[in-house]
């Protein structure tokens, strides 16, 4: 196999910074290595050149040995990409390795390979219905905030302030304008500066240059997407359009937001995602109450580039608890996933999404949004958050109790197949074809996500 090197050449340079700042002397301006003045005198103690001599080569061994632990990273990253081929038949195909799922150096390249390339469910419509209407996030390192500005147009910025980097705003609420609370720049809500206090005497600045910088942000179905990366045109109303058209017909915008729950596994976040799409292979054997009002035979998945939908229709058994068939309705259950880490999950009269958000390696956040059918006339958005918890439908309330068992019923899996792929006995292992489908074209993403990081050696 040919050598790679990471296309994107940031290691490579900050190791040559690295050696470049050891010989040119990292000492100040007088030259020494240390330097200091006696009180009440004017004595002056440097390093002899012997001194000098050993520290420079310390710093330049040191920064050599960084250099070369940063070539072994890019090729130790290159070598795990090209272990999982994406042009083997499922039928013939391994999962990728367990290292896809452990190793601190993919998890790494993971933010600007998968996360800061294409788009990334952040948020909902409704948190940014009105002018001046904001909220704010990370998305593995890079902050953002989503506005609608005072025309109604919806915007998206690096949550970075242009003057010394500090945030402009935090959490959500609606403001007039973003003002940092550093030093009180002051930016409009399509992202213009407006007011850069005390600047008197500065050369050379453009207030109109130094703007918030702009993210690709839109609108779909009920959700907002962003885009960091600025030379991406993908048309995602054209992508998703079939999916919508499945969603529409189950009449899902009547539903309304009712609230989050976040849950933290103990795995990577591929992991997660992996049991979300196999198909409803292990519900038989994990979820065994909601196995119960499935019919496996009607179960079906249907891949379509970046997205996936499994549906499944419902048993005729009679339940134990009411509320359990709402996890499958009389329509059926339709889940869907939206590369890389969403999740819409439809049934009866209730809707929840998921987002698998990762922390670590071998950390996730799953965050649960939850939607149903308004009960009653009850205005919810007058009431405080406690009072909103206490008039939550009851049916929601036994909705989410089941939600919660199947979910800890998901960590507690996940939580183990990481434990296992951790372990010398596991590399690889093989597919189901007839019901993994979607999990598999999930790694031909990651894969080909992976490889857009590198190029052949030159």
């Amino acid at each position: 196999m040919r050598s790679v090197v990471v296309a994107r050449h940031e290691t490579r340079s900050r190791a040559t910074s690295l050696l470049d700042r050891a010989s040119s002397g990292l000492w100040g301006s007088q030259g020494g290595l240390f330097t200091h003045h006696a009180k009440g005198g004017h004595l002056r103690t440097t390093a002899s050149a012997t001194t000098k001599a050993r520290a420079s080569s310390r710093l330049l061994s040191t920064a050599a040995a960084a250099a070369t632990r940063t070539l072994n990273d890019d090729a130790l990253f290159a070598r795990e990409a090209h272990r999982w081929d994406p042009q083997v038949p499922i039928e013939r195909a391994t999962t990728p390795p367990a290292s896809w799922y452990t190793s601190p150096e993919v998890f790494r390249r993971e933010a600007p390979l998968v996360f800061h390339r294409g788009w990334q469910q952040v948020g909902r419509t409704e948190q940014v219905k009105d002018a001046g209407q904001y909220f704010t996030g990370e998305l593995l390192g890079e902050p953002y905030v989503v506005v609608r500005d005072q025309e109604g147009q919806l915007r998206a910025f690096f949550n970075v302030c242009r003057h010394h980097a500090s945030k402009v705003a935090t959490g959500e609420g609606c403001k007039s304008e973003l003002v940092c609370p550093y030093h009180g720049w002051t930016y409009q809500l399509d992202g213009r500066l407006r007011v850069a206090p005390r600047v008197g005497g500065i050369k050379e600045f453009k207030p109109k240059e130094n703007g918030l910088v702009p993210i690709q942000v839109i609108e779909w179905g009920r959700w907002i997407f962003i885009n960091i990366d600025s030379s991406s045109d993908t048309d995602l109303h054209e992508e998703l359009k079939p999916l919508e058209d499945v969603l529409e017909s189950t009449q899902y915008r009547k539903l309304e937001y009712m609230c989050t729950r976040n849950y933290k596994v103990k795995s990577n976040w591929k992991v997660y995602v992996d049991n979300y799409l196999d198909g409803g292979y292990h519900v038989s054997v994990l979820h065994k109450t909601l196995n119960a009002q499935l019919d496996a035979s009607q179960y079906s998945t249907q891949v379509h580039g970046r997205w996936s939908l499994q549906s499944c229709q419902g048993t005729n058994n009679q339940m134990e608890e009411q509320l359990l068939q709402e996890r499958v309705g009389k329509q059926g259950a339709h889940y869907a996933f939206l590369y890389p880490n969403f999740m819409i999950n439809r049934y009866g009269n209730l809707m929840d999404t998921n987002r698998a958000i990762p922390i670590s390696v071998d950390e996730t956040l799953v965050q649960f949004d939850y939607f149903m059918l308004k009960d009653g006339d009850t205005d919810q958005e007058n009431q405080t958050k406690k009072e909103m918890v206490k008039a939550l439908p009851e049916s929601l309330e036994a909705s989410i109790r089941i939600s919660d068992g199947i979910q800890d019923e998901d960590a507690w899996v996940s939580e183990m197949v990481q434990q296992g792929l951790n372990s010398r006995a596991y590399d690889v292992g093989r597919y189901a074809p007839q019901v993994e489908t979607a999990a598999y074209a999930f790694h031909q993403l990651l894969a080909s996500d992976f490889r857009h990081g590198l190029q052949p050696s030159q």
